[in-house]
């Protein structure tokens, strides 16, 4: 309490690079999926280089995207983004390829070309594991942008961890991270309320 004012400033850098990164990863991950599931071909010759990449340790490359970037707020974005990618794009691409083999011949009595089979049947389909993916991604998003902060700076709630520590204010880091978990919580609650009220009920 008696650092709210410092902690309110720092708290909407965290909270805005944690929304445009999961909506960058979400917007990137689905588009990059249904990309690959429209050729089959490309979806297995590029498939291993994502596991690959999927593979490497987060914040290894963190820091070369700060080099790359600069400094500001763009870094915090993309990080936060790159952490929070991959279950959503994993999801999607799964379940978008999983498919019950009685759509396929509803497909061909109706003759439904590639992309509206994709729009109106793959696609609502494989919902239910996009939306698990989503949920995912979101937690993961706000673990990226502390990330972002811890190895940036500039400000945002991760930056303040790393100055309230070594200025051994522990009752401040301590607050931080439990207002962090709060947060995290609760938006995470209203995304899922929000995902549950659009995605169709499974039969």
């Amino acid at each position: 309490m008696d650092n709210r004012e410092l902690i309110i400033d720092n708290t909407w850098p965290t909270i805005t690079a944690g929304f445009i990164g999961f909506g960058l990863a979400v917007v990137t991950a689905v588009l990059s999926a249904i990309f690959l599931s429209l050729n089959k071909r490309v979806e297995n010759a590029l498939m291993p280089i994502v596991v690959g990449a999927n593979s490497v340790p987060r914040v290894t490359l963190a820091p070369l995207i700060i080099f790359y970037l600069g400094s500001g707020v763009a870094p915090n974005y993309m990080i936060a983004a790159w952490v929070a990618f991959f279950p959503t794009f994993i999801n999607t691409v799964s379940s978008l390829s999983r498919i019950d083999p009685e759509y396929e011949q509803f497909r061909s009595i109706i003759g439904a070309n590639r992309l509206q089979y994709l729009r109106y049947i793959k696609f609502w389909n494989a919902l239910p594991d996009i939306v698990s993916g989503v949920k995912i991604t979101f937690q993961l998003t706000i673990v990226g942008a502390i990330i972002a902060e811890f190895l940036g700076g500039g400000g945002g709630l991760g930056y303040l961890i790393i100055q309230s520590t070594q200025r051994a204010q522990l009752g401040l880091t301590f607050g931080i991270i439990i207002l962090i978990a709060l947060f995290a919580s609760i938006l995470y609650k209203l995304l899922s309320l929000f995902l549950e009220a659009i995605t169709p009920q499974q039969t």
